[in-house]
């Protein structure tokens, strides 16, 4: 049986304007739809907000990096912290 897990994607550091997904970490999920609403909750605690890239409106806030990341996850998010400098971050949903 498939499990899931969430990674953090950030700038590639040898490519520029690439991205790259990083370790997977945290709770393995039995359900990636489970994960997506505890992230999209951890996001919302943090006064934040998280839109999936292609199965959501795109925000001005936000890229869609879809194509751009090595390694690129099925499930790509976007998420947005006005309270916090305005930071986008970006995370993903690997099956493990």
């Amino acid at each position: 049986m498939a499990t899931y897990q969430e990674c953090c994607i950030a700038p590639c550091s040898s490519s520029p304007g690439e991205y790259q997904c990083g370790e997977s970490n945290g709770v393995e999920w039995e359900d990636d739809d489970g994960l997506r609403d505890a992230m999209a909750e951890a996001v919302s605690e943090g006064c934040g907000e998280m839109v999936e890239l292609g199965r959501e409106p795109l925000p001005e806030w936000a890229q869609d990096i879809r194509g751009l990341i090595h390694n690129e996850p099925a499930r790509v998010f976007a998420a947005w912290y006005p309270n916090v400098s305005h930071k986008v971050l970006y995370y993903g949903i690997v099956e493990r």
